[in-house]
């Protein structure tokens, strides 16, 4: 029977899988006779971190997270300040809509989700480029230079570390058209 691919069923199969010492080849095969759609299903297993990798950048997940959260605090508070002096509407609304964006990021990290992690970190550089290039102080160029190397580092290190295998453009096949995941 061939179902509808849902993500946390078969990340959960996968991290089941692999605790019984399956390897993702072996599991990629067993969720095809399921499901159809196999480049998701590929993707989703090498979208899904070890629970012994999981556990070794843990911390640096979370210092990330952190990082995330007190860069937004901060932007927050800068923007309040402004918001408040112009006393219009649109500033307001802004002030409600700038953190969702962060908030989401933070949420998709919490859950190790693979593809958000090089997004996360290129959008955190880019929106932080025009606060390093036109600061309005010294200091506010430092720390914004200071949150740039942490997220953008981190990131792109957890990134690496964390889904050494994850590509979706780049997966390759064997000759019967099925995903090499090994």
């Amino acid at each position: 029977m061939i179902k509808r691919v849902d993500k946390r069923v078969i990340q959960n199969f996968v991290v089941e899988k692999r605790e019984i010492g399956k390897t993702d080849q072996e599991i990629y095969t067993e969720l095809t006779k399921r499901y159809n759609d196999k480049k998701s299903i590929a993707i989703i297993i090498t979208g899904t971190p070890t629970k012994s990798d999981k556990a070794k950048y843990k911390i640096y997940n979370y210092i990330l997270i952190y990082t995330l959260a007190i860069s937004v605090i901060l932007r927050l508070l800068g923007f309040v300040s402004v918001a408040l002096n112009e006393h219009n509407t649109y500033s307001l609304f802004l002030l409600i809509l700038i953190p969702l964006i962060p908030f989401y990021f933070i949420r998709e990290i919490y859950r190790y989700n693979a593809g958000i992690y090089p997004v996360c970190g290129l959008l955190y550089i880019a929106t932080s480029i025009n606060a390093i290039t036109e600061p309005k102080s010294g200091i506010d160029a430092i720390i914004n230079l200071v949150f740039v190397l942490i997220i953008g580092g981190l990131t792109f290190f957890l990134y690496k570390k964390l889904f050494p295998k994850y590509s979706p453009r780049k997966l390759k096949k064997n000759t019967s058209g099925d995903y090499i995941l090994n």
